[in-house]
């Protein structure tokens, strides 16, 4: 009798029930956005204000997480809005400090997507 009422249950809500407890597929884009976004701000500073293709990158993520629906989507959206102020701030330090924060949340993520 359980299993009849929990096939009933699946055959009435659809594959839409089963597809959110799997874990999500690896998307190779958002990694690769991922990676790319990493190897630019190792390389961005904060006296050379030149950041157009790290923002540009960190948008396009943004973007894309949110169209997808991925679970990391806060954190990317996240990242850009620290990344603004940084580049739009005027005490280095702070810059600095923002630079160093950003770097170990891509990290984070990274490693999140990772094992996907």
């Amino acid at each position: 009798m359980k299993t009849l009422l929990l096939s009933a249950v699946l055959v009435l809500s659809g594959c839409s029930t089963i597809s959110n407890l799997l874990p999500r597929n690896h998307d190779p884009v958002m990694f690769d956005q991922v990676v790319a976004i990493d190897i630019a701000l190792n390389k961005t500073n904060c006296s050379n204000r030149d950041w157009g293709n790290l923002l540009e990158r960190v948008h396009h993520l943004k973007v894309y997480t949110e169209l997808r629906k991925d679970p990391q989507a806060t954190s990317i959206a996240q990242l850009e809005e620290a990344l603004l102020k940084a580049n739009n701030s005027k005490n280095d330090k702070f810059c600095d400090s923002i630079l160093t924060i950003n770097k170990t949340r891509v990290q984070v993520i990274e490693d999140a997507w990772r094992g996907r």
